[in-house]
This record gives C-alpha cells, structure tokens and sequence, in this order.
C-alpha cells in the first residue's frame, strides 16, 4: 500500500423548502452520476427522485407515482443515462422504466412474465448499470432461504437487453455461502460494472469477486479490513441473534467506484471490540466503538490503502457517499439537527511518503 484515506473539509448544501430531507432513511435509492448526485424519497403515493449538480449548485427533482396512468407501481432502483433521464426499476413489479426529469414515462420494458409481481426478483439495493445497451441489476430471487441448497441456486444479477428485449440471471453465490443458513443482512450483494467486468460485494465475504459480463468467474481476491470477522451462518430463526452477530463480526455494505483517481472503495462497518456482547441492551455501550473501513483498491484488485474512521467521534454516516472530482464524500451528521442543510466530509486519497 502506497496511499492512505484522509478525513478533510466539511462542505454545507443548502436544502430548498421544495426539497425533501432524507430524515432518517438509513439506506435510500440513490444514484451518482456525472456531476450530481441523488436519492429517492417516498411520500403517500408518490415517489421523488431528488438530485443536487454541485457544479451549478442547484437542486431538481422528479416526482413519480405508484398509482394512475402514468404509475411505477413502487419506490425502486435506479439510473441516469443523461442529465435529462433516466432508468427506473420498481421494487414489486418486473418492468424497466425510462423516463425523462418531467416524469414523463418515455418506454415501459417488461422483463418477466407476471406484470403484477416481480416473481423472478426483487430490486434490493441501488445497484443499476448500462452497458452496451444491456442493465444490469441486483437480483434477489424468491426463494426459501431457510433451505440451505437456495444459496447454490439462486442468482444475484439481472441482464435485460434493451435491444432485443432479452432478459437473463447471471452469478450464483460464491461457494463460501453454500451449505449454510444466512440471514438476510448477511446474504445482501451489490456490484460495479467497470470496463467489461462486474466487481461484487458480497456483505460477508472477505473477498471482491470479479466476473465477466456473462457471469463467469474471472478471479476473487481477498480486499477489506481483517477486523470485519468471518460469519459461519445464522443461528436459527432469531433477528436479534441475526443483529447480535453482524454487530459483533462487521459487514460490507458496497463497492463504489472513482472514476477520477480510477479506484473502487468498498465500504465497511464493524465496532472495535475484543469480547462481543450478548444482548442487544449493551448495542448502545459498544456504538462509540463504531468503525467504518474504507479499502481503496484497483482495477487489478491491487490494494492501494486501506482506513478505518470512528464513526461517532468523527460524526460520519456510511450509508451515503458520493464521488466529485476533489474526492470521495461521506455524509456528515450535524452537531444540530437541521433539515434546511446537509453536511458532507471530504475523503481525499494521499500517497504516502516514501
């Protein structure tokens, strides 16, 4: 490792009235692109894709609709393909919406048989990305996932051609998970699609695997924080257990690439502790020991730095980041609670001296 992570300035971002506050939304929809980035926030009914382009300084939003003749059904992943639109995939039903900022919906792509539920998959997280005229997008298939031959079968990924209106499943789940029972925290994916290759995250593996467009493994190698502990699996049927054990071992939320320093970080969190607690009573007594790692690594899964932050001391949230050309940003928690402005902490990548 040549490089480290700097924590550097605070920047403020004065919210319109007009524009909603993510509040307490712990992971929303979102989405970076170009010189913007943007969330989705849901409100009786309708759905608004709220966006902030920090070279103008201005605020836009979209107001979608789950219901009427123009309705996407449910809040849901999606991605810019311009500055002007974008591609929407609701949570429950099987379509690919485009549509431009007015919230005019441009082309409907259905791609499974049931219009009315998405049987083939569920949108979990924001990972969307348009290659070649084909998006790719996390998959949770339905399936019985206290049976444990589900995680040699299912998929994580969805292809649909916009061309030719096919649709397939690509990569199963690393071996790593076979032959156990996860939770649903443990079992959760993401990936980036950079120059013909997907890089996946898989939230308790230790390793970033990288495949081909067509789902073949290409290589694995271990890039992350050796605090962030190996799961053997869940323990039953209990949540609180399930809660227990990715606070004690850690998890991996997501990989985000740069395409400024050319780098991809993948985020982590776990809390800095020997012994582990046994009862969710003591979560409040171990939160200052809080961390989150950031491993910045290359094309080559070569490992240029690799950080850790204290999550509390230095009032940083993981769950929203976002990439400008000056760095890295994690959202910043206010000493104040406001909803007229956000806060944001710049990471920037230094080398280290030699």
């Amino acid at each position: 490792m040549n490089s480290t992570l700097i924590l550097s300035d605070t920047i403020s971002i004065f919210l319109p009235d007009s524009i909603n506050h993510l509040g307490n939304t712990s992971r929303p929809f979102h989405n970076i692109y170009d010189n913007q980035f943007s969330y989705s926030t849901v409100d009786e009914g309708t759905i608004e894709i709220v966006s902030y382009n920090y070279r103008t300084d201005f605020w836009s939003k979209t107001t979608l609709y789950t219901t009427g003749p123009n309705q996407v059904y449910s809040e849901g992943a999606y991605s810019f393909i311009n500055e002007k639109e974008f591609l929407f995939l609701p949570v429950i039903a099987p379509y690919i919406f485009k549509i431009n900022t007015n919230g005019s919906i441009i082309k409907k792509y259905q791609y499974a048989a049931n219009p009315m539920l998405a049987v083939d998959s569920k949108i979990k997280s924001s990972s969307v990305d348009i290659h070649d005229g084909k998006i790719y997008f996390d998959l949770a298939e339905y399936a019985d996932f206290n049976i444990t031959s589900t995680y040699e079968n299912v998929k994580t990924i969805g292809v649909y051609d916009l061309t030719t209106g096919d649709f397939s499943k690509i990569i199963n789940f690393p071996e790593e998970y076979h032959g156990r029972l996860w939770s649903s925290n443990d079992s959760e994916h993401s990936f980036v699609v950079r120059e013909n290759k997907i890089y996946m995250n898989f939230s308790k593996s230790k390793f970033v695997y990288v495949y081909d467009l067509n789902g073949n493994l290409l290589t694995k190698k271990i890039i992350g924080n050796s605090k962030i502990r190996e799961s053997k699996g869940k323990r039953g049927n209990d949540i609180y257990q399930d809660a227990l054990d990715q606070l004690n071992n850690g998890h991996y939320l997501k990989i985000i690439y740069d395409k400024w320093r050319n780098v991809f970080y993948r985020i982590g969190t776990f809390v800095d502790i020997q012994t582990p607690i046994n009862d969710p009573q003591e979560f409040a007594k171990v939160y200052n020991k809080k961390k989150i790692s950031i491993t910045t690594f290359d094309a080559n899964l070569k490992v240029v730095a690799n950080d850790e932050f204290f999550a509390l001391q230095e009032r940083i949230n993981e769950n929203y980041l976002w990439v400008r050309e000056d760095g890295l940003y994690i959202y910043a928690i206010p000493t104040e609670p406001t909803e007229s402005n956000y806060y944001f902490r710049k990471i920037e990548l230094k080398e280290l001296d030699q």
